[in-house]
C-alpha cells in the first residue's frame, strides 16, 4: 500500500526544506559572523589594553624617579638654607650631611640617567637639566669644601688682624684724644 502522491510528497518535502534552509541559513551565518568579529575585535582589545598597561607602568615608573629627584634636590636645598647661618661660620660641621645629601641626589639622576637614555629626545632635555642641577650641587660643596679648609687657615689670620685692628683702634684713639686737646674737632 503505497500512497499515490508520493512524488509529490517528496518535492514538497524538498521544496520545504530548501525554503527552510533559506530562511534560516541567513542567521545562522550571520551569527557566526558576528560572533567572529566578536573575537577578533576581543583580540584587538585586549593587545591594546596590554600595550595600555605596559605604558601606565613606564609611566608611572618615569614619574617616580623624577619626583625622586625632585625630592632629592628639595632635601639639599632645605637643608642648604636650613643651615646657612652655621655654614657662614665656615666650621664644617655640614660637610657629612652635603655629602649624604649630594649623594641622594646622585643616585636620583643615575636612576632617572637609565630611565631616560632609551626614550625620545624631549626627556634629553630633563636629563641635561638634571645633569645641571647635580653639577652644580656638586659645585657648590666643592666651593664650601674649599672655604673651609682656607677658613680653618684663615681663622689664624683672622685673631692676628683683630688683634692689629685693635691696637690701630687704640692708637686713632689716643690720637684723637690728643687733637682734642689740642681743640681739634674729631669726630
Amino acid at each position: 500500500m503505497r500512497p499515490l502522491n508520493t512524488r509529490e510528497r517528496r518535492v514538497q518535502f524538498f521544496r520545504f526544506l530548501a525554503f527552510f534552509l533559506l530562511a534560516v541559513a541567513p542567521f545562522v551565518v550571520l551569527t557566526w559572523l558576528l560572533m567572529r568579529v566578536d573575537h577578533v575585535e576581543n583580540e584587538y582589545l585586549r593587545t591594546q589594553y596590554s600595550g595600555k598597561v605596559v605604558q601606565n607602568v613606564a609611566s608611572s615608573d618615569y614619574n617616580n624617579k623624577l619626583n625622586a629627584l625632585g625630592a632629592a634636590a628639595a632635601e639639599l636645598r632645605n637643608y642648604v638654607a636650613t643651615n646657612s647661618g652655621k655654614m657662614q661660620q665656615l666650621n664644617c660641621t655640614e660637610m657629612g650631611e652635603l655629602d649624604n645629601y649630594l649623594g641622594k641626589l646622585n643616585g636620583a639622576r643615575d636612576a632617572f640617567q637609565l630611565m631616560v637614555k632609551p626614550l625620545e629626545t624631549r626627556d634629553s632635555t630633563l636629563s641635561r637639566v638634571a645633569d645641571d642641577l647635580y653639577f652644580s650641587a656638586k659645585q657648590f660643596t666643592d666651593v664650601y669644601r674649599e672655604s673651609c679648609a682656607k677658613g680653618k687657615l684663615d681663622q689664624q689670620d683672622i685673631k692676628k688682624l683683630k688683634e692689629e685692628l685693635e691696637g690701630a683702634e687704640k692708637k686713632a684713639k689716643g690720637y684723637a684724644d690728643k687733637l682734642r686737646q689740642m681743640g681739634v674737632e674729631v669726630y
